[in-house]
């Protein structure tokens, strides 16, 4: 059993994974937090669904390089700041900070949105790329992928 978590995170536990979804419906890990921001901290984030698919690297390598502004690096995250973490060498993921060690995220290899460790076997400290909230600098980032 998952202990401490935000009063809100069960909720947006096993929804199923869609590739550039944005309800409950099914969502994709950008589409997730995007999803939580809207309903859980009442934010207008840009929803980029017509802006990538996850099969074009090119312009997910584009979003990463700064398209999704602005995202501010934060040391001490928070619960709901995105975590971004490397997958095949490169920024591609998104997960949602929970907790110390822990997040919310998800892709099509888990096929619905869940808990998952940070810094264990599945994404260790090296995947790790940091943490960012939103906010008004210069964008850290952030991918948009199936991942």
């Amino acid at each position: 059993m998952i202990r401490n978590v935000p009063s809100w995170a069960p909720s947006f536990v096993g929804l199923p994974f869609r590739v550039a979804g944005r309800s409950r419906d099914g969502v994709d890990c950008y589409g997730l937090y995007w999803l939580i921001q809207r309903d859980v901290f009442g934010r207008d984030l840009p929803a980029f669904v017509e802006t990538f698919s996850p099969a074009d690297v090119e312009e997910i390598r584009g979003l990463i390089e700064g398209r999704m502004s602005p995202w501010v690096p934060v040391d001490h995250p928070q619960p709901g700041d995105a975590v971004l973490l490397r997958v095949s060498g490169l920024p591609g993921h998104l997960g949602i900070y929970l907790r110390r060690g822990l997040m919310l995220h998800v892709n099509d290899t888990a096929g619905s949105s869940q808990y998952e460790e940070l810094g264990g076997l599945a994404w260790p400290p090296a995947k790790i790329l940091g943490y960012y909230a939103w906010g008004q600098a210069a964008p850290p980032a952030l991918a948009v992928s199936h991942g």
